[in-house]
């Protein structure tokens, strides 16, 4: 309720829809009935079942932000070239129902955060804290030099990600099916891979919406182990 300003409800909105209008005046949000063509106008053509939300901008983050308001030991999830969208809001997802601290990805080449992104991250992109960066190479060392571990996901890795030790800074690099993560892993510093094979070029990735969808049931449980960042 933080970021949203108005709820607008159509007038031949029933059924589920009194549940966002009771849910909305218990938060205080101002609430209006329109028209469904007004709706149709303000979705852009997005299915909009007869609710829309007026909601601020999302806050701008940096990686150190992410890494310095981590609500225990820092667990971050990189993005290296996944430009689908419905990949992209499946990471967001889970990443918000994992409890993990954020995301960084890079702003160029980048899915756009709403329409086929925004649903299928079922609300997460309100409330996952999100770093843009213009080189996710130099964001992997920033993270590195911050004494986070990097962890990339591939497809022929001897280790998988529930058996690392996520009691110390740990960020997942996630990257495109087909290529895995391309970037940053060629210097010096806290990394391994999991999931999948070392993370280098040529190396197949694990599609990225797939491998994170497992996340749920196992991520949780091997993050129990996670104590306050000091």
């Amino acid at each position: 309720a933080g970021r949203v300003r108005e709820v607008r409800v159509s007038e031949r909105a029933g059924g589920r829809a009194a549940e966002v209008v009771a849910a909305a005046s218990k938060a205080g949000i101002a609430l209006r009935r329109v028209q469904a063509y007004e709706l149709d106008r303000a979705a852009k053509g997005g299915v909009h079942q007869g609710v829309l939300a007026e909601v601020e901008e999302a806050r701008d983050y940096s990686v150190q932000d992410l890494v310095q308001g981590a609500a225990a030991v820092p667990l971050l999830v990189v993005l290296d070239g996944i430009e689908d969208p419905h990949n992209v809001g499946a990471i967001l997802r889970t990443v918000d129902a994992s409890g993990a601290d954020g995301v960084v990805r890079q702003s160029r080449h980048a899915a756009p955060l709403g329409g086929a992104a925004a649903k299928a991250a079922a609300g997460a992109v309100s409330h996952v804290r999100i770093a843009e960066v213009v080189n996710v190479a130099r964001a992997i060392e920033e993270l590195k030099e911050a004494g986070v571990w990097t962890v990339g996901l591939a497809g022929d890795s001897p280790k998988r990600y529930d058996q690392l030790d996520l009691t110390v800074p740990t960020a997942f690099v996630l990257g495109a099916a087909g290529p895995g993560v391309r970037r940053g892993w060629g210097r010096p510093g806290p990394r391994e891979s999991a999931g999948g094979g070392p993370a280098r070029r040529g190396r197949r990735g694990l599609p990225s919406g797939w491998s994170t969808a497992r996340w749920p049931g196992g991520f949780p449980r091997c993050c129990r182990g996670r104590t306050s960042h000091p």
